[in-house]
């Protein structure tokens, strides 16, 4: 697809592009309502004045009807089209006829709701089936976690107009993970946003053909020329020239003294952002993209007395802005030179992941890995390599806790005004413990306070608990938060030999793939599963261990199970391998009476349950259907048929 401008429907119904991909590299879609709203006023204002026609009397000369409809289509678009800005994308020959955005997809995503929206309060959804989601297959679709995915499309297939959506989270094809999942937050929400904005609109069906082929924007397709990054350098969403780092740097030199001396600097730092740029086509995306890291880190790095939801607003305009010329109070070319500095001792250092110079951070979550330690090496460049290591391992620790992901722009936030508290920093990432403000209590949480009294008893071997330490933090069902671990040793008197026995057993126990084995000796334990949704009304539970069943609030069962497991385990002669110790404690279980016999015992049930879905009867106390996917339309096998077959062999 040429680079060029284009209507929606032209974009949506290009016959040369199947999806339109949001990939995994790109932050959430986080639109909140403001942004929505602002977006539907400017275009319903535009239509407005499209929808007078007034001035087009002066076509009435032209006799030939075609020649007519040519002159009026173009005369429209022209003086009356919507522009929602510049799209930015690429495609990949492996993936043929689909495109990968760079940018615009929080603009993008709004328009697909709002064009299915407006089909839904039409009643003509069938229409929109056929054109945005033939054969099942979402026009935009989301890669940002399969979860988004997954919801999106189970979204498009159920809701209708008579939907309700604030019982969606009842409906069978609905799953607990999704209430932490930010995108699929976002969409349900602006999603309601768009439907009551548009229910009482009159002539919708005439707003729906404007949408469709008057709404345009600036599309540009990386693979294609330099005549199109020209464009995108040139070209805003209202058609101004675009501020970049070039430009911020003729506003600094302009008013510098050492114009000579910064000016070859300024080439040099475009040098250093050249030979990192990774997968971008330029050194600008990664340029521009550490201006914008500057700004947000000295403006939060200032005591504020805003809430919190004004420092996320700005937040969101300061990574959303196009115009650094807005934010040139916090920028001065010393500033900007200190910043580099920091950036390079990072990368001397070994401590700079490259993705992060490339311009392809767009998740939140990913920024608190870099900008609070980037502050803390703008304001004290003087400490040691392990200092600086310590302190990242604490911030990308923050980056696993479950809980960041429902308010990331926050937690971003806090971390640049925490390193900010000091008047210098402290040397010593343990001396973060004594802050006793409240604000900081979601980073420096009891986990984190935990760990640093440990190392700070411990001084001699600090470096090896450190180790020990970092290596399962980094585990994906505890994502960052040792607590579980701490539950099984005396923390006061702590024994990094026995810390260690029991790191090395979770990790064994628990690899990316969890085997059946040890799901049936952890129901020796206990009835671990996790409510996960309805399934024909009837409750429906996870056996699955992953990060979402492992973290979700009713997980205490499963980890009592596992502390027993583990517990059970370490108590059997030292000589067993794991799996014999884990045939041991299987086979000890023998109450037929009880239904978890014979998921314990014959591990064909949860060989067949694909992700070990089980609904159950809570009449009878029991299960009744094996689902060999996430629901019930996908095959499920009756409990029972299980019982016959194993009941003589057992």
């Amino acid at each position: 697809m040429k680079s060029g401008k284009y209507t929606l429907r032209e974009l949506f119904l290009n016959k040369n592009i199947e999806q339109i991909i949001v990939p995994e590299i790109q932050r959430d879609y986080v639109w909140k309502k403001e942004q929505v709203i602002s977006i539907l006023d400017s275009i319903t204002e535009d239509y407005k004045k499209f929808d007078m026609n007034d001035d087009l009397k002066i076509l009435n000369c032209i006799d030939d009807d075609i020649i007519k409809t040519m002159f009026e289509t173009y005369y429209k678009k022209q003086k009356y089209s919507s522009n929602i800005g510049f799209i930015y994308a690429y495609n990949d020959a492996e993936y043929k006829d689909k495109y990968f955005l760079i940018d615009g997809q929080q603009r993008l995503t709004t328009m697909y709701l709002m064009i299915f929206s407006i089909y839904n309060l039409l009643n003509r959804k069938e229409d929109f089936v056929k054109y945005y989601f033939n054969q099942s297959i979402l026009k935009l679709d989301y890669k940002v976690r399969d979860s988004s995915h997954d919801f999106l499309i189970d979204f498009i297939t159920h809701v209708s107009n008579n939907f309700d959506i604030e019982e969606i989270e009842n409906k069978y094809w609905y799953f607990s993970k999704y209430n932490s999942d930010r995108t699929i937050k976002s969409i349900k929400e602006n999603y309601q946003t768009i439907t009551k904005y548009f229910s009482s609109m009159n002539n919708l069906y005439n707003f729906k053909e404007y949408v469709e082929n008057y709404i345009e924007f600036w599309f540009f397709d990386t693979n294609i020329s330099k005549q199109g990054e020209e464009l995108y350098l040139s070209m805003n969403s209202r058609g101004e020239s675009m501020q970049s780092n070039e430009n911020l740097k003729a506003l600094l030199l302009k008013e510098s003294l050492t114009k000579n001396d910064y000016g070859l600097k300024w080439e040099d730092w475009q040098h250093f952002f050249w030979i990192n740029k990774g997968s971008s086509i330029n050194a600008d995306e990664g340029f521009n993209l550490f201006i914008r890291f500057i700004i947000i880190s000295e403006v939060f790095s200032v005591k504020s007395d805003d809430s919190d939801k004004k420092k996320e607003v700005k937040l969101f305009e300061i990574l959303e802005s196009k115009n650094f010329i807005h934010y040139i109070e916090y920028l001065n070319l010393d500033i900007v030179e200190q910043y580099i500095k920091a950036i390079k001792k990072l990368d001397n250092l070994n401590l700079l992941d490259k993705y992060w110079l490339s311009g392809d951070v767009k998740n939140i979550i990913r920024l608190i890995e870099i900008l609070p330690l980037l502050r803390i090496i703008y304001s004290n460049d003087s400490l040691e390599y392990i200092d600086y290591l310590r302190y990242k391992n604490f911030f990308m620790n923050i980056t696993r806790f479950i809980d960041i992901a429902k308010n990331p722009d926050t937690y971003l936030i806090r971390t640049i005004e925490l390193v900010s508290h000091f008047e210098s920093i402290p040397k010593d990432v343990i001396e973060l413990r004594d802050i006793t403000n409240k604000e900081y209590m979601n980073i420096i949480t009891s986990n984190e306070q935990k760990k640093m009294l440990i190392l700070n008893n411990n001084d001699t071997i600090r470096e090896e608990i450190e180790k020990a330490f970092w290596e399962i933090e980094a585990h994906e069902l505890l994502k960052g938060n040792l607590d579980f671990i701490f539950k099984l040793i005396d923390t006061k008197n702590f024994n990094l030999e026995e810390f260690n026995m029991y790191k090395s057993l979770f990790i064994e126990l628990f690899p990316n793939k969890i085997s059946n084995k040890v799901r049936q000796a952890l129901l020796v334990f206990g009835d671990y599963g996790i409510l996960d949704g309805w399934t024909y009304h009837k409750a429906r539970y996870s056996f699955e261990i992953t990060s979402t069943e492992w973290n979700n609030k009713q997980s205490d069962i499963l980890h009592e199970c596992t502390k027993k497991l583990l517990i059970n385990i370490t108590s059997l002669e030292k000589h067993l391998s794991l799996n014999d110790k884990l045939d041991i404690i299987i086979n000890q279980f023998n109450d037929r009476e009880d239904w978890r016999y014979y998921f314990i015992r014959d591990n064909r049930i949860f060989n067949d349950a694909r992700k070990s879905k089980i609904t159950w009867d809570s009449d009878e106390q029991k299960p009744i259907l094996i689902l060999e996917r996430n629901n019930g339309n996908n095959g499920y096998k009756e409990f029972s048929e299980y019982v016959k077959k194993i009941k003589n062999k057992l």
